[in-house]
């Protein structure tokens, strides 16, 4: 299947629901035809995924230390090789989508678990159901939800 083709010919061809919203999301740092502006997108997604998941290292562990521990070991595993292949640097945009979604859904979990609303559970419902949907990030969502 061609990554940039239509999302409903994917769906259906892959059988996979998600691709109706994912490809384009996926397709967003290409729709600007500049390479340069996707690497900035490709940073920003980095930065916003690390002070995501150093933001709820911290807020888990109570430890600035845990959490620069944190961002040490993120740098350190995001890089591709000829033995590995990482997804957070593999992929632009939508990976770390998910991944952030998953995390922001902890956080506001932890913080509305004392108070629950309608509001805090809905959202907390919508950033789950959309970052374990990408099937990349439901493996690591059950190791985490295995040890959280």
């Amino acid at each position: 299947m061609n990554t940039f083709g239509s999302p409903l010919k994917g769906a259906i061809d892959q059988g996979r629901f998600q691709f109706l919203y994912q490809l384009p999301i996926a397709r967003f740092p290409y729709f600007f035809g500049n390479l340069i502006v996707v690497q900035i997108i490709r940073g920003l997604s980095h930065v916003a995924l690390l002070a995501v998941v150093c933001y709820f290292i911290y807020r888990v562990t109570k430890s600035a230390k845990i959490g620069l521990l944190i961002f040490v070991l993120f740098f350190s595993w995001m890089q591709n090789s000829l033995g590995t292949y990482s997804l957070v640097t593999s992929y632009v945009f939508s990976f770390h989508l998910s991944l952030i979604s998953i995390f922001l859904a902890f956080i506001i979990f932890e913080k509305y678990s004392m108070n629950p609303t309608a509001k805090g559970g809905f959202l907390i419902a919508a950033l789950t159901f959309y970052g374990i949907s990408a099937y990349e990030s439901y493996l690591f969502f059950s190791c985490i939800n295995s040890v959280y």
